[in-house]
């Protein structure tokens, strides 16, 4: 799992190499305003809050930080995912943590449960997908979809689907 963790981790660099500062905080009609920028930090920040939490035996994605450096600096944001990419395969080992969330508008109604390292290293590397796929619709807004693979936010379920389809 953090092979492929690594992996999409390297695909968003890669296209991080390939667009201008101006692209990654281009406000994108179709996503609200946001930008790749703010996409890319959501993704970090998730991987950084597992990383931290595997150090803290407990994960809360609510308290990650939301470096706004993150969405504007590519260059400070690259650092930072390669950093997390070499961590993730260094320091991963399954084990047993506290995963602790909070579904609710009420900050006092916070909770918690037993997951493991694996499950929230899924859990990230799920949401990564997730939000590439945002990230490809800004990506072709600004006719630059020809930066990433076809595949390039689409969940692994439907990889295998299509592939068996094509057959």
């Amino acid at each position: 799992m953090d092979k492929m963790c690594r992996e999409n981790i390297q695909s968003i660099i890669h296209l991080l190499e390939h667009i201008s500062d101006k692209e990654y905080t281009t406000s994108i009609v179709h996503l609200n305003q946001s930008t790749i920028g703010k996409h890319v930090r959501h993704i970090t920040e998730f991987f950084s809050c597992f990383l931290n939490g595997i150090n803290a035996n407990k994960i809360n994605y609510d308290l990650r930080e939301r470096e706004e450096k993150l969405e504007t600096n590519k260059t400070y944001t690259i650092e930072t995912l390669q950093r997390i990419s070499d961590e993730i395969s260094t320091h991963f080992n399954q084990s047993d943590i506290l995963f602790e969330y909070n579904f609710s508008s009420d900050s006092t109604q916070s909770s918690s449960l037993l997951s493991s390292t694996l499950r929230e290293l899924i859990f990230c590397l799920d949401h990564s997908i997730h939000h590439q796929a945002l990230i490809k619709v800004a990506l072709i807004e600004l006719k630059k979809e020809y930066l990433v693979k076809e595949n390039f936010g689409m969940a692994y379920s439907t990889i295998r689907h299509n592939l068996r389809c094509a057959q």
